[in-house]
């Protein structure tokens, strides 16, 4: 027998990973059946929330916010979402909607169409689904015979909020999802948003936050995974490949199976996207429109820029241990950016960021519209990224082509949601996105992160000259609002 120990070593631990395979796709089908249990998200949420990241080294900083406690808080308000969703959806019998049997029979058939598309989810940003075996090229080439297919066939007249395209020969059904996204903007107070909507009981969130145990609220569909649709589909016809990608998008990040239902009995149940980095690439606004057509109430949040920048850094020196925590630091990191934008002309070459060297002003180098975001486009990406991401005026220049501003494209002051004025703000997005009213109380501050220092006047002053003459050019792209929303100096300082 001493031969064969090893063998049986062996066999035992293939078993013992075959059964907690198995363990954990019953767990997870769980979501997607009518049972609805919180248990697994919960479990794997308190599990995760432990993991991971390297321990940071802190330099001795201001009382910290508490940040376990807030997300127990948020949990325990989340799961409350859960249940008060599915109460509107489940009959006092525990049978959904009680209904006929012709009814029953397209809740089968949602059953099933919800149980393909969840084995076709990419295994993305902490999602924990079945796709893990299958190739980038098996996930996004467009095969007709392993689809999954929604036909409610002629009973689609009970829907109300059905999208209907081809691709080739093949008709494609699905739900109108999402209702709205969220394109920014990063550190402007989306996540909140985020957390503010989800609180609505009409609203439904991305399969991401199910999946990753509500760790994960952004969806990254048009900046992430856009590539591997275009690398690996070649249609003849532009349409085609829209289709898909709408196929895509809606059935990889969506709650298809309560949507459906939803629609299917005249309840109101919206989804969106949250992704702050979606503002930040010129080319997705049109992408957006091809692909959800049906989708045209779009909300930015936008923030102090000098503030955004310092929260960033902040940021960063809390998940980055090649990131210090000095003003020093925070100094160098912006001159380090505004000498990179100057190599690449989207900041004049003759002012000196050196040392401590401070221009008089900071005016933007005459370029169009199309040069301005190339470079943007090109620039942005590479780090340091703190500056760029403030330039809000250049990112909603593609936008505003794709979308009236403010009448499908809303954009609010991160400020609105503090001094009082946060319900006013909050249904102002109620009414822009088609929700119903909602008597919301609380509205906490989503990571929020305490500094262990300030700006360097230096620094600040140096932003501030920056984005001047850019939070001029957004006021005469949003209104009379903003002017002067984030006014830096004196009104008789600006003669130029």
């Amino acid at each position: 027998m001493k031969g064969y120990g090893w063998k049986v070593e062996i066999c035992l631990g293939c078993s013992l990973i075959t059964l907690l395979l198995i363990r954990t796709a019953l767990q997870a089908n769980r979501i997607f059946r009518n049972e609805y249990t919180d248990e697994w998200l919960d479990t794997t949420t308190r599990q995760r929330r432990g993991r991971g990241r390297p321990k940071k080294r802190y330099s001795p900083r201001a009382p910290a916010v508490d940040a376990d406690n807030d997300d127990d808080q948020r949990a325990t308000r989340m799961k409350q979402k859960r249940d008060n969703i599915l109460r509107t959806l489940i009959a006092p019998n525990g049978d959904l909607y009680n209904t006929t049997a012709e009814t029953r029979a397209l809740i089968d058939h949602i059953n099933d169409y919800t149980q393909c598309t969840h084995r076709a989810i990419p295994p993305l940003r902490g999602r924990a689904t079945k796709a893990a075996s299958r190739t980038a090229a098996e996930q996004a080439r467009w095969n007709p015979e392993t689809a999954c297919s929604f036909d409610p066939g002629e009973h689609a007249a009970k829907f109300d909020h059905l999208y209907t395209c081809n691709i080739g020969e093949t008709q494609i059904v699905i739900p109108k999802a999402p209702s709205f996204v969220i394109i920014g903007a990063q550190k402007g107070g989306t996540t909140s948003m985020f957390d503010y909507l989800m609180d609505h009981p009409n609203v439904r969130p991305t399969m991401n936050w199910f999946l990753s145990g509500q760790l994960r609220h952004e969806v990254h569909f048009f900046d992430f995974e856009w590539r591997p649709l275009e690398t690996y589909n070649e249609f003849e016809n532009e349409s085609d490949f829209f289709c898909l990608a709408a196929k895509s998008y809606v059935e990889t990040n969506f709650d298809v199976n309560s949507l459906l239902k939803a629609d299917l009995h005249g309840k109101t149940m919206l989804s969106f996207d949250k992704t702050p980095r979606y503002i930040l690439r010129p080319n997705i606004a049109k992408k957006m429109k091809m692909t959800v057509p049906w989708m045209t109430r779009l909300i930015a949040v936008l923030r102090d820029p000098v503030k955004r920048a310092f929260s960033e850094f902040n940021m960063d020196t809390q998940r980055m241990l090649s990131v210090m925590e000095t003003p020093q630091e925070f100094d160098k990191s912006v001159r380090e950016e505004l000498m990179h934008l100057q190599e690449n002309g989207l900041v004049r070459r003759l002012y000196d960021f050196s040392g401590d060297n401070i221009p008089e002003e900071i005016v933007p180098p005459k370029l169009s519209p199309a040069q301005e975001e190339a470079i943007f486009t090109k620039v942005e990406p590479q780090r340091p990224r703190y500056i760029k991401r403030g330039m809000y005026a250049v990112q909603l220049i593609s936008w505003a082509r794709e979308y009236s501003i403010p009448d499908n494209l809303l954009v609010l002051n991160s400020d609105d949601f503090h001094f009082g004025g946060e319900k006013e703000t909050f249904h102002k997005v109620l009414r822009h996105v088609g929700l119903p009213y909602h008597d919301k109380q609380d509205f906490d501050v989503v990571h929020k992160r305490s500094y262990s220092f300030d700006m360097l006047n230096s620094t600040k002053e140096l932003l501030e000259k920056f984005y001047e003459p850019y939070n001029a050019r957004l006021a005469g792209i949003l209104g009379q609002e903003w002017e002067g929303v984030w006014r830096y100096v004196k009104p008789a300082d600006v003669t130029k």
